[in-house]
């Protein structure tokens, strides 16, 4: 097999393990075809507008295994225990939930998604439980056994694999050549740790600042795709190029604007949610959500759904100062 043949095929096999890996129905992680970071809420409504309720349930409930065991509970023992997550979630304890508590109560529950995630992954991909993740097992849980050696040979020539490698060097805080369960969520994860952002940037800038300008025209964003699509996408791009990530109106992205575009906000996806929930379930339209309200509408909120719940409630104490 030529050389030019062989990495193509390598690349293959990258993406598709790249399609498929790290994360669950509507956890980050993924690039979309563009660069960016798939956004958490991905999956919340399809192209058709059908709403999944499962997006909901976890913002709640902090965990998609507690999301999942809520379906082995009756209705009225999923209201009595939502009650409870209420109590902790009403923090100036005046018996309802203002939109700014339901927002901080949400971003609390995507840390936790974030924390659930990376310490499953981290179990699955230590092969020798010896308490650690190495790039070789990286590269066995990711890419598959069967090309591992091939792809430590082709290294250099596989750009997806070198930012890969970047990036876990990056987590790999205290430079020891593995990653503990505190450096791993950074690898896992990085457009969800500010600390790794520079990278995330380098790597954006690489692949689409063609002149190293330090700055990303139209023409570099849509870059050779442009030539394989229609005139309607090429609009259509535009316009999300202006009105979405062109925030000072000068035809080009700037560092800031990129990484606006490669890592979506959370804090913007939480408010999203929030005005969801309460179009959900605000019956008497004061914008504020009784505990009566929610209970009522409790299958927008977990569904008929169950928690571990004394896990859940002993891992929420307190909310951090700075929501």
């Amino acid at each position: 097999m030529n050389s030019q043949i062989f990495i193509f095929s390598i690349i293959f096999n990258l993406c598709v393990a790249h399609s498929v890996h790290h994360h669950g129905h509507h956890s980050r992680g993924e690039r979309e075809e563009d660069g960016a970071y798939s956004p958490r809420d991905t999956g919340h409504f399809d192209d058709a507008g059908s709403h999944h309720g499962e997006f909901d349930h976890e913002a709640i409930l902090g965990s998609v295994k507690t999301a999942e065991e809520f379906d082995s509970l009756p209705p009225e023992e999923a209201k009595r225990r939502l009650k409870m997550l209420l109590v902790k979630m009403d923090r100036n304890k005046d018996g309802q939930i203002e939109r700014k508590e339901l927002h901080s109560w949400i971003l609390r529950s995507f840390r936790m998604l974030s924390e659930e995630e990376a310490q499953e992954r981290f179990e699955d991909i230590d092969e020798n439980k010896d308490g650690k993740v190495s790039w070789e097992e990286h590269l066995e849980d990711t890419y598959g056994g069967t090309i591992v050696d091939d792809l430590k040979q082709h290294e250099p020539n596989v750009k997806m694999l070198k930012d890969d490698k970047e990036l876990f060097d990056t987590a790999d805080k205290n430079k020891d050549g593995y990653l503990d369960k505190n450096e791993f969520p950074l690898f896992s994860s990085p457009e969800e740790h500010p600390e790794m952002h520079d990278i995330i940037l380098n790597h954006t800038l690489e692949d689409k600042d063609t002149d190293k300008d330090g700055f990303v025209t139209f023409q570099e964003f849509v870059g050779e795709k442009a030539g394989s699509h229609d005139k309607e996408w090429l609009l259509s791009e535009k316009e999300k190029f202006d009105s979405e990530f062109d925030k000072n109106k000068d035809g080009r992205l700037d560092k800031a604007e990129l990484l606006s575009w490669v890592v979506p906000s959370d804090d913007e996806i939480a408010e999203e949610e929030v005005v969801h929930l309460f179009a959900s379930a605000d019956d008497d339209h004061d914008d504020y959500l009784s505990f009566d309200e929610i209970i009522e509408h409790h299958d927008v909120f977990v569904g008929s759904e169950a928690t571990d719940y004394g896990d859940h409630l002993h891992k929420v104490h307190t909310f951090p100062d700075e929501l």
